[in-house]
């Protein structure tokens, strides 16, 4: 942009318009960025309920496996 400014330095208008679209690119940058960054945010947000249902499985079969070593031994100790 800043390399057509000095082509139209004489025309006031022209000028305008080309701070009009440095502008709305500006704020189409803006929008883009905060939209990825709430993209981010909901990634992570799913990344972290990922792995709680990952460690809650494993820990709820680690759980199982020891309930079941248990019964067996205290079915065991019965006989």
């Amino acid at each position: 942009m800043d390399l057509i400014r000095p082509a139209y330095l004489n025309d006031q208008e022209k000028m305008m318009e080309l701070n009009n679209i440095m502008e709305e690119v500006g704020l189409l940058h803006d929008k883009r960025h905060i939209e990825q960054k709430e993209k981010i945010e909901q990634l992570r947000t799913e990344i972290c309920r990922l792995n709680k249902m990952l460690f809650t499985a494993s820990n709820d079969q680690t759980l199982y496996r020891s309930y079941s070593t248990l019964s067996t031994m205290h079915q065991g100790r019965k006989n």
